[in-house]
């Protein structure tokens, strides 16, 4: 078994709470980044926007838009964040 997936399970026998601040609190801090990704085809266009990949993190995951310039470190294309 990989560190990611006993990672993976261990998060997933935690409160919800719990697992979102350990997730922030990582993120914040750039610990395990895998770095950048781009799909297969390429960039993703959405409303002529063009972003790396369609996954993203909705506003609620990081409502104070604390991770905006890290987001991308992990994977994501974008990011939703309140006006």
């Amino acid at each position: 078994m990989t560190f990611s997936e006993i990672v993976h399970k261990l998060l997933l026998r935690i409160p919800p709470e719990t697992a979102h601040s350990i997730a922030k609190f990582v993120m914040k801090h750039r610990k395990l980044a895998p770095g950048r990704y781009e799909t297969y085809k390429g960039k993703t266009k959405l409303f002529d926007v063009d972003l790396p990949n369609p996954f993203g993190i909705a506003a609620g995951f990081d409502k104070y838009a604390e991770l905006h310039d890290i987001v991308q470190d992990y994977g994501f294309g974008w990011i939703e964040t309140y006006q």
